[in-house]
């Protein structure tokens, strides 16, 4: 039933699969890991706003296939509800380069 368990949620995105886990296996703990900054932010305001801040750990990170620092490339869409995509040329997108 949860008790006692941790869970690691990579790919947390918005939060509705997490919250759901969180609400249904009350005394498990949650670690989140979302590697799109607005997404990531979106995931911390749905976890506070349904009250699991106490429950979950949320990163802002990626996970990597090798150990150290490696660069991530993402296209923030911001005309597609600001969804990671394949970066293109176009004046509605932002590259970002993260750390991982």
């Amino acid at each position: 039933k949860g008790e006692g368990a941790l869970v690691v949620y990579i790919g947390a995105n918005y939060g509705a699969l997490l919250i759901g886990l969180a609400l249904r296996f009350t005394a498990a703990r949650f670690i989140a890991v979302e590697a799109e900054p607005v997404v990531y932010r979106y995931l911390v305001w749905n976890v506070r706003e349904n009250g699991l801040a106490d429950r979950i750990s949320l990163r802002n990170l990626a996970i990597v296939g090798e150990q150290g620092p490696a660069a991530v490339r993402m296209c923030v869409h911001y005309a597609r509800s600001s969804r990671t995509a394949i970066c293109g040329s176009g004046s509605d997108s932002d590259h970002v380069e993260q750390e991982a």
